[in-house]
């Protein structure tokens, strides 16, 4: 097993995420690759090692390049062949208490701790609770892509973070504390197990180190049946293909839409795009339905009454995206470009506006 030196040059191609491990020996540490089905972290002197499985055919890797306390980033490069290639980026904390979204299950909440240190980007803001405004939420997504639900309270704690914290922005944070989500009795934006807490405790500052967070969320309904068990307006990520367009509607409230979708389960859902998710993608649209393209759509929010997703302020639509879930719409869009009818879609929100 050759070492990997840190003069040898990474590959050149686009990074995306997966969990690490934690090592439990100081620096120098060195990234051993082999060309099999293991990767192993060791330290330089003692040569002990702690070994995580990947999946085959991994390719070479390169050396950590060190950080300020408490953590190291460790970038190992992957060649995962399945269907794309795959580059992994690994965050192994020394001494530290990291933890991803979802390493962190309901069941650990009476076994574990439950303040760690993340590593999060702010993906959407909500405005302060205007009443108290000792109450505010925000959804973090980390390096994953997976999304959960955060909250501060408190006047001063709430003042605090609501200057400290901006959209799109990626912060390191210690001290947040880990709870099992209160969706059942209180209103949550999305959907989750768990949920965080942002306390007095809590320090934040602002994570300089480059690196390219994945472009879409790790949790995506592929199924928009799946979504009826959902609590009203909760907040959701689809992937899906357009059908059909029905015609525009002006409101007081700004021009909509209703679109036709199919899922993968070959099911039609309609959805609602307002506002500038229309005018400023209006070509779009079109090439989409007549190409029967895949979407992606996060950010929607739920309406039980309506029985349809709307867009909401922080909603994005990816048109044709390079996702690892496209393979399973592709017969769907065979089968939709050879049966060229759509009728099938009119009748369908037609039979929706009965209800």
């Amino acid at each position: 097993m050759p070492l990997v030196t840190p003069t040898q040059p990474p590959p050149d191609l686009p990074l995306s995420y997966i969990n690490g491990f934690i090592p439990t020996h100081p620096l120098p540490i060195w990234l051993l690759a082999a060309r099999g089905d293991s990767l192993r972290l060791c330290d330089g002197t003692a040569r002990d090692k702690v070994q995580r499985v990947v999946p085959p055919r991994a390719a070479s890797c390169w050396e950590p390049s060190l950080h300020r306390d408490p953590g190291v980033e460790i970038r190992l490069v992957l060649d995962i062949v399945d269907e794309i290639n795959l580059i992994d980026t690994f965050f192994c904390y020394l001494g530290g208490n990291a933890r991803l979204f979802d390493d962190y299950r309901d069941e650990d909440y009476y076994v574990l701790p439950r303040k760690f240190s993340i590593v999060a980007r702010v993906e959407v803001k909500f405005p302060i609770e205007p009443r108290y405004r000792d109450r505010q939420h925000f959804i973090l997504s980390d390096i994953n892509g997976a999304k959960i639900e955060t909250m501060t309270s408190s006047y001063e704690t709430v003042k605090h973070f609501n200057n400290l914290l901006h959209e799109k922005h990626v912060f390191k944070m210690h001290n947040v504390d880990f709870s099992i989500s209160m969706g059942a009795h209180q209103f949550r934006h999305i959907s989750g197990p768990m949920e965080l807490y942002l306390t007095r405790q809590t320090v934040v500052e602002p994570y300089t180190v480059p690196f390219q967070m994945p472009p879409f969320p790790k949790h995506i309904f592929l199924s928009l049946a799946d979504i009826a068990e959902l609590p009203n307006r909760t907040l959701v990520d689809i992937m899906a293909i357009v059908v059909h367009l029905d015609i525009i509607h002006r409101t007081m409230w700004g021009p909509f839409r209703k679109i036709v979708v199919m899922d993968a389960r070959w099911s039609l859902h309609a959805i609602k795009v307002w506002g500038d998710l229309l005018n400023k993608n209006a070509l779009r649209w079109v090439l989409a339905k007549e190409n029967c393209s895949i979407i992606i759509g996060t950010m929607f929010r739920r309406f039980r009454r309506q029985e349809c997703l709307e867009s909401s302020d922080y909603t994005t639509i990816h048109f044709n995206p390079f996702h690892h879930n496209n393979h399973h719409f592709e017969p769907i869009q065979k089968a939709l470009m050879a049966w060229n009818d759509r009728q099938f879609a009119v009748r369908f929100l037609e039979e929706q506006r009965r209800r």
